[in-house]
């Protein structure tokens, strides 16, 4: 088993830190769900509760406090660093798409041998949201997703819920019942009124604040003013210096606001204002008090702009850019601001945050920025929906001679999309020809547009200039890249098989990284050169469908292509009715995405049409000369499922061998072949003898996903080989599963089922086969000739001594084929078996063939 939970980053307990005893048991008991929500206003507890869980559960815990702005790469790199296990992933390549992202700590999770929790504390924004509902679609069994905001967008909570994958815990939930409230201020010695105790409904940060003695009012800015008045005067008049920072200490309180004076933490404290201890003399406010002390702020904007200013400068020295950037623009520092924009713009170009870029160079003032930062403001545009804006910044800079060849390669892009190849191709080309150091961006577009145009030589040319250039560096995004771009050539340019040696080397390099999303859109070219290939086949098909949710999200050229070849496929396999729905759906793609789909998508659609009006299959590989019979079975699945059970157990997907390292993962494997489904108990009660200690669920968990990840090796991605619905588990409809005890009996029949596995079902259905191929080969035997007869019945002897059928059956083929020296010797060992295991004798039919002497 694996270490302990790792506790060092959970929030430590408050001093009047009350236990929500009945809380906790819920999220005890709902380790099953993949997403449990604490969904309430600030002051209810949520990083109380989730910090008290982290503290008790016997589970693995990773907590991560979320900062406002934190992206992906920041939540992922704080979640792996709460599990040694997952120390690699701690300082990912900030270049890493989320979903990629997502990927890697879901794999490495699946190495656990036990279940864990991830705490993810004070998620603020939707995108957030977003991708962490992402990370809990991909968790598998035993694993675990636990927040707290204040809003559930972002979190698509409805399927969850209907689907029952999802527990949110709202203020109703998280509020104090009325024997809580009474507890906490007997505790506190506070006393409150009936009437205002009802009022406040059970909110504990105004529980809190009113056992103090505060007014009572319902605002919750007014409980916070008035827990502020309380205050010794040099902190009241001090503390909204401290509005800017996420987390307080002593040191930067100096700095921001050195009248505060010592003790002042302490004071804090004492009157219930809601901070969060964060050990080491660190504490985090809550928002609400942060939102307060704010607005307190602005009333003095000089005093505000120092205060953010000094507020940036250590978030700056602390190495966090990204929130003193943002502290510099509230202070009205837009130098320092462009200054840091210098350093982030690039890390947010390579993750493709391109809001991010638009958010923080729109705020520093557009008309004062750098041309290389008007440039990248341009594309941000062009990407979030205000193109023409970029394309109008993108004309001007080139009007005034200064776009650099990234602006060119940009502005190439944007032709490209257009439809104007032309200039897509001038555009890209002027750009190569200023020389300098090698600008990536150039060299797609111009490729591109050299293709459509036939300037092969001139396209391989550019395609192999970026490959070198690419293999001389140690960057291996950009030798992926250039390995994908030399494809995109060679497709034109080489036979076949070339530009598929250097799409997989494209794939395996981004594979390497984890970057799933950039590998599927470079399987999806795979796949497209198949297709071009003439090939056709359920197999293809099925690829093509499942890698849907496997290509990058917003990646709408890419999921365009894929509709495309899958209705290509389809008309060929003669699924017209499929075809014409999978290529509409393909223009519909285009024409919301607003990319023009070319007179191929339109063409191939309407033939399909026709061909459906007529009411034949277009001629092609797997097109047979008519329509298919109205009775016509199935076809198979298209995936084949060989699973061995006797003598040694092993499996392979379609003659692929799968390696099933766990026992209880194979065991589960036969389980389901066998038995077509079953619930989680029927399972843990099988595979453990009915026990239903918490350990075997646990590892019945750690089974479901190794039994996953071993099948998934041999799949499509985004094919779920062990899906759970409906309560239960099953092999995916997608395999045809063969097992070895359906073959016809023959000698291989009497090996043990599943030796080594002690289950009680296995043990019964051991016993139970062995009977059936015991009967089996006894009655091949009976209807063979003599020598066959023989070998059979030596084969039953061999796998069982004791078997009489067996023994009598050898005697009588001997004797038929004329060897009595063998068959009195058979005699012989048969009236010994039966003396000394039976204390019988021979039965009187075979007693007669004795000589007189030995009876």
């Amino acid at each position: 088993m694996t270490s302990a939970p790792r506790r060092s980053a959970v929030p430590r307990p408050a001093r009047f830190e009350r236990p929500r005893t009945g809380l906790l048991l819920q999220l005890s008991d709902t380790v099953d769900l993949p997403l449990i929500v604490l969904a309430a206003p600030a002051g209810y507890g949520k990083t109380t509760l989730l910090a008290q869980y982290a503290r008790v559960t016997p589970r693995r815990v990773a907590w991560c406090r979320a900062g406002a702005h934190d992206g992906p790469a920041t939540l992922s790199a704080r979640l792996a660093a709460g599990l040694p296990e997952l120390a690699a992933l701690a300082s990912p390549d900030p270049r890493t798409p989320p979903g990629a992202l997502i990927e890697q700590l879901a794999a490495a999770l699946d190495t656990l041998n036990e279940g864990a929790d991830l705490i993810v504390d004070n998620v603020e924004d939707d995108a957030q949201r977003a991708w962490l509902s992402d990370l809990a679609d991909t968790l598998q069994e035993g694993h675990r997703l636990l927040l707290s905001t204040y809003s559930t967008g972002g979190l698509r909570l409805a399927r969850r819920l209907a689907e029952g994958r999802a527990l949110v815990l709202d203020a109703t939930d998280l509020a104090f019942t009325p024997a809580e409230s009474a507890a906490y201020l007997s505790e506190r010695g506070g006393h409150v009124q009936e009437r205002d105790l009802a009022h406040l409904g059970g909110w504990p940060a105004g529980l809190a604040l009113s056992a103090h003695g505060a007014s009572r009012h319902a605002s919750a800015d007014d409980l916070v003013r008035d827990a502020l008045g309380t205050l010794p005067p040099a902190v009241q008049a001090h503390l909204c210096a401290l509005a800017p920072l996420d987390v307080w200490t002593e040191a930067d309180a100096a700095a921001l606001a050195p009248g505060l004076g010592p003790g002042w933490v302490a004071a804090v404290q004492r009157v219930g204002l809601p901070v969060t201890p964060l050990g080491g003399g660190a504490y985090s406010p809550h928002r609400l008090l942060s939102r307060v002390l704010d607005s307190e702020l602005a009333r003095e904007p000089a005093r505000a702009r120092s205060a953010r200013a000094a507020a940036a400068e250590i978030a700056e020295r602390r190495g966090d850019p990204e929130r003193a950037a943002r502290l510099y623009l509230d202070a009205g520092a837009l130098p320092q601001a462009r200054r840091l924009a210098q350093d982030l713009v690039p890390l947010y170009r390579d993750r493709g945050e391109h809001r991010l870029t638009r958010a923080l160079l729109e705020r520093c003032g557009p008309d004062t920025l750098d041309p290389a930062l008007q440039e990248r403001l341009a594309w941000a545009q062009i990407e979030t929906g205000a193109a023409a804006s970029g394309e109008a910044r993108l004309e001007a800079l080139r009007a005034a001679g200064q776009l650099s060849p990234s602006g060119l390669a940009s502005l190439a892009m944007v032709r490209g999309r257009q439809g104007d190849t032309g200039a897509q191709y001038a555009l890209a080309r002027q750009g190569l020809a200023q020389g300098g150091a090698p600008v990536p961006a150039l060299f797609w577009p111009f490729v591109q547009a050299a293709l459509r145009l036939g300037h092969l030589h001139e396209a391989e040319d550019a395609a192999d200039t970026f490959w070198r250039w690419a293999q001389g560096g140690a960057d291996p995004v950009r030798q992926a890249e250039a390995w994908q771009l030399r494809a995109l050539v060679w497709r034109r340019t080489r036979p076949a098989q070339d530009a598929a040696q250097a799409l997989a080397q494209a794939r395996a390099a981004y594979e390497a990284l984890g970057w799933q999303g950039r590998a599927a859109a470079v399987h999806l070219d795979e796949l497209d050169l198949a297709v071009q290939a003439g090939q056709a086949s359920e197999v293809l098909a099925l690829t093509l469908d499942a890698l849907e949710s496997r290509l990058p999200s917003g990646a709408a050229v890419a999921q365009v292509r894929r509709l495309r070849l899958l209705g290509t496929v389809q008309r060929r396999l003669g699924q017209l009715e499929a075809a014409e729905g999978t290529l509409r759906r393909a223009l519909q793609a285009a024409q919301e995405a607003g990319i023009d789909p070319q007179s191929g998508l339109t063409q191939a659609l309407a033939e399909v049409v026709q061909e459906r009006e007529r009411g034949l299959p277009e001629p092609g590989p797997a097109a047979g000369p008519g329509p298919a019979a109205p009775d016509a079975p199935p076809a198979p699945a298209p995936y084949r499922l060989t699973v061995t059970t006797l003598g040694d157990c092993r499996a392979a997907i379609n003659g692929q061998a799968i390696k099933l390292g766990l026992a209880k993962a194979r065991e589960l494997l036969v389980w389901l072949a066998l038995h077509g489904s079953g619930s989680r108990d029927e399972l843990v009660t099988a595979l453990w003898d009915g026990s239903a200690e918490e350990r075997h669920i646990e590892y019945f968990r750690v089974t479901v996903r190794r039994l996953r990840a071993a099948l998934r090796e041999h799949l499509p991605d985004g094919l779920d080989p062990l899906p759970y619905a409906d309560g239960r588990y099953r092999l995916d409809a997608a395999l045809t599963v063969v097992l070895d005890l359906h073959a016809p009996a023959g000698p291989g029949a009497l090996k043990p089922f599943l030796p080594g596995v002690d289950s009680e079902w296995a043990d019964t259905y051991r016993q139970a086969h062995a009977q059936r191929a015991a009967a089996a080969l006894l009655a091949q035997a009976a209807a063979s000739a003599p020598p066959q007869a023989a070998e059979t019945c030596r084969a039953l002897l061999s796998a069982d001594p004791l078997l009489c059928p067996a023994h009598e059956g050898l005697i009588l083929a001997l004797r038929a084929q004329g060897d009595e020296a063998a068959a009195r010797q058979a005699l012989h060992a048969y009236a010994r078996v039966l003396r000394e295991e039976y204390g019988e004798g021979l039965p009187p039919a075979f007693q007669a063939l004795l000589p007189q002497a030995a009876r």
